[in-house]
């Protein structure tokens, strides 16, 4: 396969990834290991690699039908070309991660090699609704300027092929874009075609509960409006060719949903949320002071798991706390950790905010 290969171990030069990659919690445990390993021996270039790249681990194989694995990402060419331009100084790197991950319990690494992603969209800022008759006064200069901006379009022309399937392929625009900036005008109101688009658009729109279709009016506003009442107590745009308002007020949309995507993350997350949360006052409240290790390990396999000693302002009480020997081995909390060392830990657990 083409990619940037960092390291190769021996056998033949070739490989091939043959299956799914490992379960991600499965690789997260492992890498985590893997870090400490570099960072005790000092191999920061190694460290600072496998922290830049997101490696994933795949059964591989080559043409003698061996049977071996490989650290392999795919980056998009704004990562790709630069590592492409240093590689000869990243094998060291590269080598002391693949013999890291086989000393961390994982398997033999014969490769570790970096692939080009295709950049394929899978989204589209706004979807152009139109009447073809309105598409080089209104529609193209809307495209051209918006794709100049790097506002990312869908016109038909553009991304409809000889010989492509037009129902399919606009249903797709639709249903990928982000918005849909309708071109209303007495033209449009006699396209049986660009009204259907339009229904479809608002009926997405009704389920998503979200703001979806922007009305841009080529005419009357009230002449355009009377006949589709359903767009009455929508703010519009009149079209003047202003294109740059067009692209400012798309932007400030934009903005807008890009802020709310957090709360939907967090939303997600709630489940975990509610697991550290009993695992905190487990811990916070244990009565017996041999109960602590269990407790503490439990938190310390969250917190892999899940990819939590990757936020900033959790990794230092991971480290602190849950990398002593005695969550690792379940020694006895007395031996190891003071009533005032606990008191510390309990103080800290307290002001961790998810």
């Amino acid at each position: 396969m083409g990619a940037i290969v960092l390291h190769h171990g021996s056998g033949a030069s070739d490989f091939e990834c043959v299956g799914p990659a490992w379960d991600t919690s499965q690789t997260r445990r492992l890498f985590f290991n893997v870090r400490r390993l570099l960072s005790v021996r000092g191999q920061q270039d190694a460290l600072t690699l496998l922290d830049a790249i997101p490696f994933s681990i795949y059964p591989a194989t080559n043409h003698f039908n061996d049977e071996f694995h490989v650290l392999h990402a795919e980056l998009p060419l704004t990562e790709y070309e630069p590592l492409r331009l240093i590689q000869q100084e990243k094998r060291r790197a590269a080598a002391e991660i693949a013999a890291a991950v086989s000393e961390s319990s994982g398997p033999y690494i014969r490769f570790v090699a970096v692939g080009l992603a295709q950049a394929v969209p899978e989204s589209w800022d706004v979807f152009l609704c139109h009447a073809s008759e309105d598409k080089d006064a209104i529609a193209r200069p809307i495209y051209e300027h918006l794709e100049a901006v790097d506002i990312h379009c869908w016109l038909d022309q553009a991304q409809i092929a000889w010989g492509e399937s037009l129902v399919s392929k606009i249903q797709d625009g639709l249903v990928r874009a982000r918005f849909v900036l309708v071109v209303l005008s007495p033209t449009f109101l006699r396209k049986p075609w660009a009204k259907k688009e339009l229904s479809s658009a608002l009926t997405m729109e009704v389920e998503s509960g979200r703001n979806l279709v922007l009305p841009l009016l080529c005419g009357d506003p009230k002449s355009l409006l009377s006949t589709l009442p359903f767009l009455g107590d929508k703010r519009y745009l009149i079209w003047q060719g202003n294109v740059a308002q067009i692209e400012s007020e798309l932007r400030a949309l934009v903005r807008r949903q890009d802020q709310r995507e957090p709360l939907l993350a967090d939303s997600e997350d709630s489940s975990l949320r509610a697991e550290f949360e009993k695992l905190r006052r487990r811990i916070l409240y244990v009565t017996i002071t041999n109960e602590l290790p269990g407790a503490l390990r439990d938190l310390r396999t969250l917190f892999i798991d899940h990819g939590l000693v990757d936020r900033p302002h959790l990794r230092p009480f991971f480290d602190a706390w849950l990398s002593s020997p005695f969550v690792s081995i379940g020694a006895p909390v007395p031996n190891l950790l003071t009533g005032q060392q606990i008191r510390q830990m309990n103080e800290e657990l307290r002001g961790l905010n998810f």
